[in-house]
């Protein structure tokens, strides 16, 4: 239609009418669907659906033949494919995985079908170029071994996509350099935290507080928290759900600290990688959303695990997830904090706090 449009034989009425439509429509799917982290209301198979049938084609359109560039505009534009750089992780044979929460789909990145295979073909041209280097490098590294045309051989126009946004003239670029650790998605409470881009020992965290819009499709896993890494793929079920944020910290780092407040109580969330714990990361939590916590998948099969442990020091229980290879680090209560290796945490009503 924007090609065509003003052309001699076309009812350009029409063809402008339709434009706005779908263009209001897409207003709507950026401000209620996506939120500015990039979550999406249904989850993320879902999500690729929305995305990958007409969606990223469509922004693309706009900016390159009607110079509305929503790209550079609007922050979640961008976070519908800059989420799958932070968030894909090998798995021990090396395929490209991700914590899906969604009601269908696996934890599979795969490029099967129509919605499955134009996150990358279209995902070049949908976000800003000091990006594109991180994305080459995660399908270089994380993505093409596995899923090496991703569709451009199933479906035409995804070769043609492929051909127009691929960057050939850039070389890959470890995301640590360019893009931040941490992301949050505010409509919809999100939260994802990683250590670093490797390979399958690479550490994600990721929390759903679910409080943005719902899609028709329900979310599963609200208010739990995803703990991946060093094979381990574990769910910790908390009763965050719905809570609303009241404090958010990240570091350089990729470590992070969330509060909210839910039936008038606060609750707190620290995931720390600094390693000053003596392990790759652990996660504490205080407040009455962990009084009925549980973990599940916290074995993997290298032997890495996910060990849960609480602490009572002062008036607050800490509940405590670490994550290792090996034996899991003691957690002792010094005062009214507790102490894993040469960290320490504490809990002031508000937030926890790291260190002295």
């Amino acid at each position: 239609m924007l090609t065509i449009r003003g052309d001699p034989g076309t009812d350009s009425k029409t063809l402008t009418k339709r434009l706005a439509e779908y263009e209001q429509m897409l207003a709507q799917i950026l401000f209620q669907g996506f939120g500015d982290g990039g979550w999406y209301a249904e989850g993320y198979h879902p999500s690729r659906i929305s995305s990958n049938c007409g969606m990223l084609e469509f922004i693309a359109a706009l900016r390159n033949a009607a110079g509305r560039d929503y790209i550079s505009a609007r922050r979640n534009a961008q976070w519908i494919t800059l989420r799958w750089i932070l968030e894909i992780v090998p798995d021990s044979g090396g395929r490209p995985t991700f914590p899906s929460r969604g009601p269908y789909g696996g934890e599979s990145f795969d490029g099967a079908g129509m919605s499955h295979s134009g996150d990358i073909a279209y995902g070049f041209g949908a976000i800003q170029p000091k990006h594109r280097a991180a994305l080459l490098w995660v399908y270089e590294n994380f993505i093409h071994r596995h899923r090496g045309h991703y569709g451009a051989n199933t479906y035409p126009h995804r070769a043609i996509n492929a051909l127009v946004n691929w960057p050939t003239n850039v070389k890959p670029v470890n995301p640590a350099e360019v893009l931040d650790k941490t992301v949050v998605d505010t409509v919809h409470g999100y939260f994802a935290c990683r250590n670093r881009w490797k390979d399958s020992d690479d550490v994600l965290v990721t929390h759903l507080l679910h409080i943005g819009p719902w899609g028709y499709h329900r979310v599963k896993d609200g208010g739990n928290i995803r703990v991946w890494g060093l094979g381990v793929r574990a769910r910790w079920k908390t009763n965050f759900r719905e809570a609303t944020p009241t404090f958010y910290k990240t570091d350089k780092d990729g470590s992070m600290i969330l509060s909210a407040r839910k039936n008038g109580e606060i609750s707190s969330l620290a995931v720390d990688f600094s390693g000053a714990a003596g392990t790759p990361a652990v996660l504490v939590g205080v407040g009455p959303a962990f009084d009925k916590t549980s973990l599940s998948r916290g074995q993997a099969k290298n032997g890495a695990s996910a060990k849960y442990t609480s602490v009572n020091a002062g008036p607050n229980t800490f509940h405590i997830i670490t994550l290792q290879k090996g034996a899991a680090p003691k957690a002792s209560a010094s005062g009214d904090r507790v102490k894993i290796g040469s960290q320490t945490f504490s809990f002031d009503k508000k937030r926890i706090i790291k260190g002295k």
